[in-house]
């Protein structure tokens, strides 16, 4: 027997996992996880030029990487035989007219037996409660819904993330002016970071779910307020800043004039205001402990490594 059939072997006996959307922050860590966790990984991308994050060189080979796009049912199902992936990473897609409903069948038909979904923890039971009107939320509710009914219970899980630690680059530049104006700033809420979720994630892909639950909601582990957060990555950057508060009025009046129709706008800021629930928090705050084995990064250490990103 040869090397290359030795190669063979071990590949085909290895799970094979397919990640769509590997050049996002969090996709990008997921599937170095499954990898590093001993699946061999299939990248779905629109592009499969296009650079994902944290691919070392030479790791390359060890990636396949497949054209397709999860607005494309064909495309997905094409993809998935080819691979012959039986576990699959997705996250939102807007703009399909039947919340994902369509990509999903093809992921089950293709020969998919677990999908591991990037959802949101706003999403706090049974998304068939979730009103319209609650964009976000009843987007993400949607495609948790199609899940369930196309694979059942066992068959997908929804990863409920908190507030991401990456949305901070929005006030990147009115951190370095100096002038940072915020709409309830004193609220404190946890922040999670991209590469804690995707661990999560890619150890899900790799180990399967647990005790057939198929939600996992996940949090930063503290909470800081957003006034604190901007002052510490400020001075992270060793620049002074002022922080003032916004209204409500205010607030949607800053966002309509970045380019959020109004309706949006006082969507956004009626989320700013919500408060974390207290209970939630406590019961899953060891959730990326769990399935990773080490504990969640903090705000601060996320901010010291990625100071670079909000330099202008």
């Amino acid at each position: 027997m040869t090397n290359s059939d030795i190669s063979q072997i071990k590949h085909a006996l290895k799970e094979t996992v397919i990640i769509f959307g590997p050049t996002g922050n969090v996709a990008s860590v997921v599937a170095r996880t499954a990898h590093a966790k001993g699946c061999n990984v299939v990248l779905a991308m629109r592009n499969i030029a296009k650079n994902v994050p944290g691919l070392i060189e030479g790791s390359e080979s060890d990636f396949e990487r497949i054209q397709a796009d999860l607005k494309e049912p064909e495309s997905v199902r094409a993809t998935i035989e080819k691979s012959g992936a039986k576990r699959a990473f997705i996250y939102f897609i807007n703009g399909t007219s039947d919340h994902m409903r369509s990509s999903i069948e093809a992921l089950r038909t293709a020969g998919i037996e677990l999908v591991v979904f990037l959802s949101t923890s706003s999403v706090l039971c049974n998304g068939r409660n979730i009103p319209p009107s609650d964009i976000t939320t009843f987007l993400h509710a949607q495609v948790e819904i199609g899940l369930d009914e196309v694979f059942g219970p066992t068959g997908y899980l929804s990863l409920r993330p908190s507030r991401f630690t990456s949305t901070f680059t929005r006030y990147r530049r009115v951190i370095n002016v100096g002038h940072v104006k915020l709409y309830e700033p004193d609220i404190e809420k946890d922040y999670i970071t991209p590469t804690d979720i995707g661990r999560v994630g890619g150890s899900i892909l790799a180990q399967g779910m647990r005790n057939g639950q198929n939600h996992v909601f996940l949090f930063g582990p503290s909470q800081i307020s957003l006034r604190d957060a901007v002052v510490f990555i400020a001075k992270a950057l060793g620049k002074p800043v002022q922080v003032s508060s916004l209204t409500a009025e205010e607030a949607v009046n800053d966002y309509m004039t970045k380019g959020l129709a109004k309706d949006i706008a006082e969507y956004v800021v009626s989320r700013a205001a919500i408060r974390p629930a207290g209970d939630l928090y406590k019961k899953h705050i060891d959730n990326v402990s769990l399935y990773t084995g080490s504990p969640p990064i903090t705000f601060q250490k996320w901010v010291q490594e990625n100071k670079a990103i909000f330099h202008l």
